[in-house]
């Protein structure tokens, strides 16, 4: 390890991240496909605010995790090729930090979008009594909408694209065991799978969506948590 305080941090800064994932996602309202219905369900939601404040805080939490799992490889691990179960590849861990930088500041803003826009929008939404004015926010949603998918959906493909490159280089690192990098790699296809089916196929929105993001995230948060578990023991 090359900075065991950065390792500690980042098992530390894994629990909160799982932690702050699940509760804003238990929290976050499953919203139907329809406009109308999707505006009246964000207007009544009593926690969309302090869900989407939550789910913003994560994205504050995944850097420090990721800075910490990456100070836990050797030094030549960031530098050559890894020999895995999969023959050599080419090494990504020196990436992952910008990379990670750059999805967290889209991902706040995609958030932002939640917090501001849609749940302004649904207000106005619920107060309006002309029919005009509500066809007018429904069309000022529609136009937004793909706008937040395509930012959900960039900045969640390449986080989870980072999992997947970190997992691979857990092979070559003793102190992890093997089945926490194959945790890893399935938990990142699964998600890959998931954000896929739920951005692309179904939109974005639906209850089905909805249900298919989230169990597609689980393989990928246990992945989280036996890392988390890993940085700390060996830091202690």
């Amino acid at each position: 390890m090359r900075d065991k305080n950065l390792v500690r941090i980042g098992g530390f800064s894994a629990l909160l991240y799982v932690a702050l994932s699940v509760v804003g996602n238990v929290m976050h309202t499953p919203l139907p496909r329809d406009p109308a219905e999707m505006l009246n369900t964000i207007a009544h939601s009593g926690p969309w605010v302090v869900a989407h404040i939550v789910l913003t805080s994560t994205y504050f939490v995944v850097v420090p995790m990721l800075i910490g799992i990456t100070a836990s490889f050797r030094e030549e691990t960031t530098v050559a090729g890894i020999v895995t179960p999969f023959g050599k590849v080419p090494n990504l861990i020196r990436i992952v930090v910008p990379l990670v930088l750059v999805c967290a500041a889209i991902g706040i803003v995609q958030i932002s979008t939640h917090l501001t826009i849609f749940h302004t929008l649904a207000m106005k939404y619920l107060a309006a009594t002309e029919a005009a004015v509500k066809d007018n926010i429904i069309l000022i949603y529609q136009v937004m909408w793909p706008f937040n998918v395509a930012l959900e959906f960039a900045h969640l493909f390449v986080i989870y694209l980072v999992i997947l490159a970190i997992s691979i280089a857990l092979f070559r690192e003793e102190i992890y065991p093997k089945w926490v990098a194959w945790l890893g790699i399935v938990g990142g296809v699964v998600a890959e799978t998931g954000l896929i089916w739920g951005e692309i196929i179904l939109g974005g929105s639906g209850v089905t969506g909805s249900l298919i993001f989230g169990v597609s995230l689980l393989p990928m948060m246990v992945w989280i948590l036996a890392v988390a578990i890993v940085l700390i023991r060996r830091t202690r």
